[in-house]
């Protein structure tokens, strides 16, 4: 079965949330961050620029955040096209995001 209860409902055959990067917590394995975008560059989603946390090792999600032109928000709003995200090499709490039009963001 699909890991993605907490996302939206897959309808008419498109992608509900389109994610770009998984990424686990070093300090953590059961802490899953996706974030939502293309690196193909593909039409645009309304959840591009989402970023979903999961604490049970990608059984359940929730959206934690938006990447936009405007910086960070919380609001679930379509957002920028996120095509990399990673921890910075060595740290456990640093990550780094690559936003299409929006964009290198540190945490």
């Amino acid at each position: 079965p699909a890991k993605r209860k907490g996302m939206p409902e897959v309808s008419g055959g498109r992608y509900s949330a389109m994610i770009e990067t998984v990424i686990f917590d070093p300090a953590n394995p059961n802490r899953v961050l996706a974030f939502s975008g293309t690196s193909r560059y593909w039409n645009e989603s309304d959840t591009f620029g989402w970023i979903w946390e999961s604490s049970d090792g990608g059984e359940n999600w929730k959206h934690i955040g938006t990447i936009s032109g405007d910086g960070f928000s919380t609001a679930k709003k379509k957002g920028a096209n996120i095509v990399w995200a990673q921890y910075k090499p060595g740290s456990k709490t640093e990550i780094h995001i690559l936003a299409a039009g929006a964009g290198w963001f540190v945490s």
